[in-house]
Parts: C-alpha cells; sequence; structure tokens
C-alpha cells in the first residue's frame, strides 16, 4: 500500500473534456477546477512535483497520476496510457454537476 505524502484536498471540477496528444494522437483528459479549489491544486501539485496523485471520487480511486509541474491555472491535463472510450467515461464522470473530486498526492 503506498502511503499519503500530504493531507488529501477536496476539488471542485467545473468541466471535464477529451483530447488529443498532438505528438503522440493518445487521448488527454482535460480537467478545470472552479477559482475556489484553484490555489489548493497548485498547493498541493507546486509541493509534490515528481509524486503520484490518486483522484477520487465518493472514495473510490478512478485516475492516478504523476505531478510533472506545478497545476497553477487550475486545469490540469492527464495522459496516462487511457483508452478514448475510458477518457470519455472519466469525462461524463467529472462533469456531473456539483461533483466533488477528492485528490492526494502518494508517496514513492
Amino acid at each position: 500500500m503506498t502511503a499519503a505524502v500530504a493531507e488529501p484536498v477536496t476539488l471542485d471540477v467545473s468541466s471535464a473534456r477529451v483530447g488529443q496528444d498532438k505528438r503522440s494522437g493518445q487521448p488527454i483528459l482535460s480537467i478545470t477546477v472552479t477559482t475556489a479549489s484553484k490555489q489548493a491544486l497548485g498547493k498541493l501539485s507546486t509541493d509534490n512535483i515528481g509524486r503520484k496523485a490518486e483522484l477520487r471520487v465518493d472514495g473510490k480511486t478512478i485516475l492516478t497520476s504523476t505531478f510533472r509541474e506545478p497545476i497553477l491555472g487550475g486545469t490540469m491535463e492527464v495522459s496516462n496510457d487511457m483508452t478514448a472510450d475510458r477518457a470519455q467515461a472519466l469525462a461524463a464522470q467529472l462533469s456531473k454537476p456539483g461533483i466533488h473530486v477528492e485528490m492526494e498526492a502518494l508517496s514513492d
């Protein structure tokens, strides 16, 4: 089991959509948080560059990725070899009105 290195933060999602990586052609999930959640996401990502992060909805992990850079603008892009169908399903799940997402940085 991987341990957390920081307290989880709750993020309010304002939008989620699927795009395409221009270099690889692979699907990218773009998640934008509300203005109220932007600072928490920025701090979590800045403090945990290079660490894995879990994204959870209702306590269930839906996505794991790695912080590669600070996310200061409120929009994160995830491109970890997911299929287009998986990316679309996640975007639909994250686009539900009033959804709260929990994000937590994990130790190596």
